[in-house]
């Protein structure tokens, strides 16, 4: 066998190539926490140490080789396959779903500049922005400044509202599952002004009044796409299932329901018949009164199937809203629906028993828009 014979061009590229990549693994350790959200922080990382990897290993190819346009014919093949690979993967990454908070975004503050100034919204107001995801765009095109607010947490809304600002702006489709749903104080701090259908401008409510949610968002006059009500005085309704009534703790009425500890599944609404929610977004406000004996994991599932595969899925852990034992509690869910682009779907709302814990439920009520 002969032996590759290495100059000193080759060695350098080496021990260059291998500090390069050392350094790279010290900054991998130190970003593990970042790289799962910013998977690009990764390829930026490595980009330089694979490229000189791929060099030095087509220079160790044998200059007799290189007669026969080995070279060329590496570089060749190798390019086609990452660049083959490089457009399959963009064309994934600019597909968009219901789940693109940035597309959506960016769908919702189009041509809102326009707007906003039709409403004599000066470019100097200071516009509070919540459910920011993607922070520069809404400010991009309100042309606009102001504060950017993009995770959905209580302590930062509620700081957020005691800023500076004129006007607070909400996108329509995430108010109710990102905003209210995590801080419904909200309500008694601002008061909607304007909606365009896609984003909502509410000033300061500087009032001691207290709306409700219907009264936000104006449906006081609107008729339910769908409203349902089961307080377990009858034994069954059309689209109810895991009925289990009983008599043993009442909140009102004669009856209530029981979730006993060999139930996964708790009461559960079923319909396939729902043509107003093709092709539009929906939302649907539920309420429920429920009393736990011991504490548990149980959870407030909605959830769209089109075509045999799940296209919208959201849990509410009731955990966070059940604080005490053998009281009855109230419980208020908002879930936020995207368009369903099928006529093969079926919609449920149902409880879920994961903890595998006994508890009752009561005036179970929802209403969809």
């Amino acid at each position: 066998t002969q032996k590759i014979k290495i100059n000193q061009s080759v060695r350098s590229l080496f021990w260059l190539s291998l500090i390069i990549f050392l350094g790279c693994l010290i900054f991998l350790i130190l970003m593990l926490y970042q790289f799962p959200s910013h998977d690009y922080y990764f390829l930026d990382t490595f980009f330089l140490p694979v490229l000189l990897l791929l060099i030095l290993s087509i220079s160790l190819i044998p200059d007799k080789y290189s007669k026969h346009s080995a070279h060329a014919v590496a570089g060749v093949v190798i390019g086609f396959i990452f660049i083959h690979h490089a457009s399959n993967l963009q064309q994934q990454r600019k597909s968009t779903d219901h789940w693109d908070t940035i597309a959506a975004t960016t769908r919702n503050f189009t041509n809102s500049s326009v707007y906003l100034s039709e409403l004599d919204i000066s470019n100097d107001s200071k516009i509070l922005v919540f459910g920011a995801y993607a922070p520069n765009i809404p400010f991009i095109l309100m042309n606009r400044k102001g504060y950017a607010v993009m995770a959905a947490d209580r302590k930062i809304i509620q700081k957020a509202l005691s800023w500076d600002f004129d006007f607070v702006i909400i996108q329509n489709e995430f108010f109710l599952p990102d905003i209210y749903s995590v801080y419904p104080e909200i309500l008694s701090q601002i008061s909607k002004k304007w909606d365009n259908g896609r984003i909502s401008i509410c000033q300061r409510n500087y009032t001691d009044t207290v709306q409700t949610i219907t009264q936000f968002l104006g449906l006081e006059n609107q008729t339910p796409l769908l409203e349902e009500f089961f307080d377990y005085e009858s034994a069954q309704k059309p689209g109810w299932e895991n009925i289990k009534s009983t008599t043993e703790k009442i909140y009102s009425g004669n009856h209530s329901g029981k979730i006993t500890e060999d139930m996964e599944y708790g009461l559960t609404f079923k319909t396939s018949n729902l043509t107003a929610i093709e092709n539009r977004h929906s939302f649907l406000l539920l309420e429920a009164f429920l009393l736990q004996e011991v504490p548990g994991n149980v959870e407030m599932i909605a959830s769209i199937s089109a075509n045999g595969e799940n296209v919208f899925y959201k849990s509410y852990h009731l955990g966070n809203f059940l604080n005490q034992q053998n009281t009855w509690e109230n419980v208020n869910l908002v879930f936020s629906f995207p368009p369903v682009k099928s006529s093969d779907y079926e919609f449920a709302v149902y409880v879920l028993n994961s903890g595998k814990k006994s508890f009752y439920i009561d005036d179970f009520k929802f209403s969809m828009y």
